[in-house]
């Protein structure tokens, strides 16, 4: 998505978003202007994440996801 549309779309965005990045990703640098764009939003970084952390590091991408909808 173009820097352009996210500044445009994603503040329309009301529910509360879990923005996951890994540190591997090439597009962590865009994690936090996405979580920035987005108001109820919360940025969770995967240490060593890859591009794809949900295929390759499925429990800490399942235990991001748990603490977000879990909150203590």
């Amino acid at each position: 998505m173009s820097r352009q549309r996210r500044q445009t779309k994603l503040p329309r965005i009301s529910n509360p978003t879990l923005v996951l990045s890994g540190t591997r990703d090439p597009f962590h640098s865009v994690a936090a202007e996405v979580k920035s764009l987005i108001p109820k939003s919360e940025l969770t970084i995967i240490e060593d994440g890859p591009l794809y952390a949900d295929r390759v590091m499925p429990k800490e991408y399942a235990r991001a996801v748990l603490r977000f909808l879990r909150p203590s």
